[in-house]
This record gives C-alpha cells, structure tokens and sequence, in this order.
C-alpha cells in the first residue's frame, strides 16, 4: 500500500475533488486541517495550511 501527502490550501474542497473525479473514499476527516482518503492500494492525505504537516522544520524547510 502506498501513502502520498499533498499540501492544499482547501481541504474541504479537495476532499470533493478527489472523491467526485477520481473515486476516492473518505475515510477520516480533522475539520479543515486534514482528511484521508484511499482508492486501492493509495491512501491520500490531503494536508490544510492549518495542520502540523504543511508548517516549516525547525531549519526552515518545508
């Protein structure tokens, strides 16, 4: 099983993206902040600008 992370700026509204378009299923949703998602063998975490995953490093790197 594979796992990808995308950083978007609506999780709200990619969650319907990726569920209407490409089949996806909701399995968990954290308010605005995150939601996962899976289709097969891929779960998808769609990561909101406001959760821990989408801050910077503490270097700075994002």
């Amino acid at each position: 099983m594979a796992t990808a992370r995308y950083l978007v700026n609506d999780v709200d509204m990619s969650v319907a993206f990726y569920t209407e378009h490409f089949g996806f299923t909701l399995q968990q949703q954290f308010g605005p902040a995150m939601a996962i998602l899976s289709r097969g063998d891929l779960t998808l975490w769609l990561v909101g600008p406001m959760a821990s995953a989408a801050k910077s490093m503490p270097d700075g790197r994002k």
